[in-house]
């Protein structure tokens, strides 16, 4: 304010000054012409100031000025007419200055809207610069994504590659594995299902991860998209600030420069929505590199416990030699550990089969079956005349067919436990065939009057059985909910027999 009003002030006495030396001229002129008659002058029109109220003022002093002119110029000797005539023309001409003084007074107002506009601009563009700077910081957390990717693809290999260790161990310890109790069974099998669960959870969790990664690279790509984006709707935005200030220099009519700066905030609006979008997803794609990093870390620690399994896994195996010391029967351990793997085997399938059947709501008719099975088993075991899947070798009773005899009749007792339950037929021993009998046969033919069979302990077995059996259907029911969302794929521990692969 104290500048324009010091500026105003210095073009007043400016323009007076001017008046005053015109007013000279004119008196000097007088005197020298006397009574001949002066020269018809107009008045040149003020200069274009800046402010219109300048110039109004400069036109009010003038006025002033040209009265006391007037009256100077009555007192000579000059004729009145053309004292008329220059006064008509002075008047004509601060009518002129006047209008200009108008439309200089619009166009300055004009001008300080448009500097305004540049400023707003301004402060909008240097609001973008921050933004762009924020989204170039987002994008080098991407990179630091990236890298975070690279490692999970490393523990990937590591991943796949204790996999080979854990099928190559486990194919050993099939090999090298003998007879033991059925504690020690009980054992191995809750063994090798806590491998099997903590592969599977491995598995997905690996997918899961993986396909984040995927949604993190596709976000990127998009992210780096719209940042170019930016950075060209900066560039016209700053080309378009540069064009308004030419304009504001050169003055231009108001009517351009109005739609230059209409088409410059569309776009600059324009810009900032883009800027807003890219925020957003710059900040969805940090979330999910947090979220990725969560999972890394869960991964690295199941990898700490399947570490810890694959070490206890290593520990089993050393027991395997010390029980063959003890058997010191090469082919009765070879026999054992045949066993053994067909036990195994009938567990891995049983499993897939309990998958396979509940997860279409056929265990309910399975088991209506198994309970109708279990009464005539029950029938059957008060019945003392009607037995099935006997446990009789064909050879003579020594102490070690009697002994290969019991295991392997333990073995397809447990198998026909497991038939029962998935409703497949039973499984008999090689060497033994059905006996049923009616009330009025004995319990063995004449050619085996001679092998001792006692009937009590037989009866006990079954009952055994059915119990047994009553106890796996309620383990069952209440592992059901824990087989949710689960696909079992056991290819690896199936020895390369052909077995029932599906979809859950």
């Amino acid at each position: 304010m104290v500048d324009e009003d010091k500026e105003k002030a210095e073009k007043v006495a400016a323009a007076r000054k001017r008046y005053e030396e015109l007013k000279k001229q004119k008196a000097k002129e007088g005197d020298k012409t006397g009574d001949a008659k002066p020269k018809k002058k107009k008045k040149k029109p003020a200069p274009k100031d800046k402010d219109g109220d300048k110039n109004k003022d400069d036109g009010d002093d003038n006025d002033d000025d040209d009265d006391t002119g007037t009256a100077d110029e009555s007192a000579t000797p000059a004729s009145s007419k053309d004292d008329v005539k220059d006064s008509k023309n002075r008047s004509e001409s601060f009518r002129d200055s006047a209008a200009q003084a108008a439309k200089r007074e619009a166009l300055e107002k004009d001008n300080k809207r448009l500097e305004k506009e540049l400023n707003d601009k301004s402060t909008a563009l240097e609001q973008a610069e921050e933004k762009v700077e924020g989204l170039q910081e987002r994008v080098t957390q991407v990179d630091t994504l990236k890298k975070k990717v690279e490692e999970i693809e490393g523990l990937n290999a590591e991943i796949a590659s204790l996999k080979r260790e854990n099928a190559n161990l486990q194919q050993t310890n099939s090999k090298r594995r003998s007879s033991f109790v059925k504690e020690s069974k009980t054992d191995d099998s809750d063994e090798l299902k806590g491998k099997i669960a903590a592969v599977e959870a491995l598995e997905l969790e690996l997918s899961k991860i993986k396909h984040s990664l995927a949604e993190a690279e596709t976000k990127t790509i998009d992210l780096e998209a719209q940042l170019k984006a930016a950075r060209d709707a900066e560039r016209t935005s700053n080309k378009q600030a540069e064009d308004l200030r030419a304009q504001i220099d050169e003055k231009e009519p108001s009517g351009p420069v109005r739609e230059n700066t209409d088409a410059a905030e569309a776009r600059a609006k324009d810009a900032e929505a883009r800027l807003s979008l890219l925020a957003s997803d710059a900040d969805a794609s940090k979330k999910a590199a947090a979220d990725a990093g969560a999972r890394a870390d869960a991964l690295e620690k199941k990898l700490v416990t399947l570490e810890k399994i694959q070490k206890s896994s290593t520990s089993g195996t050393g027991r395997a030699p010390a029980r063959k010391s003890v058997d010191g029967d090469g082919g009765g351990v070879e026999e054992l550990e045949d066993e053994e793997r067909r036990q195994l085997q009938s567990r891995v399938r049983e499993l897939e089969s309990e998958v396979f059947e509940l997860r279409r709501s056929v265990w309910r008719d399975q088991r209506a079956n198994m309970q109708g099975d279990m009464d005539d088993d029950g029938a059957a075991a008060r019945s003392p005349g009607a037995f099935s899947d006997v446990d009789l070798s064909q050879g003579p009773y020594g102490g070690k067919s009697r002994r290969q005899s019991s295991g392997v009749g333990q073995a397809f007792a447990f198998q026909n436990v497991i038939n029962a339950f998935t409703g497949q037929p039973g499984v008999t021993p090689p060497g033994q065939h059905k006996r049923v009998q009616s009330k009025g046969e004995g319990l063995l033919d004449e050619e085996d009057d001679d092998m001792e069979f006692d009937e009590e302990a037989f009866r006990k077995a079954q009952e055994e059985e059915a119990k047994a059996r009553l106890e796996r259907v309620k383990e069952v029911k209440r592992g059901l909910s824990g087989w949710k969302g689960w696909k079992i794929d056991l290819v690896e521990l199936r020895g390369g027999e052909a077995a029932g692969i599906f979809d859950v």
